[in-house]
C-alpha cells in the first residue's frame, strides 16, 4: 500500500539513496558519458547528501508497504516542486502521481494559482507524468552543469491551478 509521510532528519540518507539511484537509473541516457565524467558521480553522490540534509523538513516520502520508494519537495512557502525522485524499483506504482499531487495541493492551499517544476528536455518519463498532473510546457533553457562542463537542456513547466481541489 501506497502511503506519504513527511520526512524526518532520520531520513536523510534514505532520501539521498533514493536520489543516486533515481537520477543514475536514468540520467546516463538523458547525457550520454556522464557517467564515466572524471569525478562526477562523487560530485553527484556529495549533493545529494547535501540536498537531503538541508532539505528533509520539507520533503515527503511516498512508502510502499514501509519501504521508501520516493521523496519530492517543493520551495518553501512558493509555488515550485523543487525536486521530485522516485527509486527505479518503485517508478511506475503511483509514488511520482502521490508526491506531485500532494505538493501541488499544499501549493493550492497557500493560495496560489500555478506551479512549476523543470526536468531534463529528453526525460520522457517525468513529461508524460507531468503532464498527466496537469502540466503543460512552458519554455525551454539551459542549465551550465559545472560537474560535466556543459550545458544541460531542461524544460520548465506550468499547472493551472485555479480548479484544483
Amino acid at each position: 500500500m501506497l502511503t506519504l509521510r513527511p520526512a524526518t532528519e532520520n531520513d536523510v540518507p534514505v532520501i539521498a539513496a533514493i536520489s543516486r539511484n533515481a537520477f543514475w537509473s536514468n540520467f546516463p541516457a538523458l547525457e550520454p558519458g556522464a557517467a564515466d565524467h572524471p569525478g562526477y558521480r562523487d560530485l553527484v553522490s556529495d549533493r545529494q547528501q547535501a540536498e537531503a540534509l538541508d532539505l528533509w523538513p520539507g520533503i515527503w516520502i511516498a512508502e510502499f508497504d514501509g519501504l521508501p520508494g520516493g521523496w519530492g519537495t517543493r520551495a518553501v512557502g512558493g509555488n515550485e516542486i523543487t525536486e521530485m525522485w522516485v527509486h527505479s524499483a518503485f517508478q511506475g506504482k503511483g509514488a511520482g502521481t502521490a508526491l506531485i499531487g500532494r505538493l501541488l495541493g499544499e501549493i493550492f492551499a497557500e493560495g496560489h494559482h500555478e506551479a512549476w517544476i523543470e526536468t531534463h528536455l529528453r526525460n520522457a518519463g517525468a513529461i508524460r507524468l507531468y503532464q498527466r498532473m496537469g502540466f503543460a510546457p512552458d519554455h525551454e533553457k539551459k542549465h551550465f552543469s559545472e560537474g560535466l562542463g556543459r550545458e544541460v537542456p531542461l524544460v520548465r513547466m506550468r499547472c493551472g491551478l485555479r480548479h484544483r481541489v
